[in-house]
């Protein structure tokens, strides 16, 4: 990406236009990975990445 950052945001194509203060996250994990984190990890991860990305869009206004 252009901005250096390995991550980005997009909205799915039924969501574009839609509300932007929401999220839907969804995931698969392998029947062996249940209850080890993964999901847990991931949402984390995936809503920390959101919040720099609106920070960052704050900033720029």
């Amino acid at each position: 990406m252009a901005d250096g950052s390995r991550h980005r945001l997009v909205p799915p194509a039924s969501r574009a236009g839609g509300p932007r203060d929401e999220a839907e996250l969804g995931c698969r994990l392998w029947q062996a990975a249940w209850g080890q984190g993964y999901a847990t990890e991931g949402s984390r991860a995936f809503f920390e990445i959101a919040k720099e990305q609106g920070e960052q869009q704050e900033r720029r206004r």
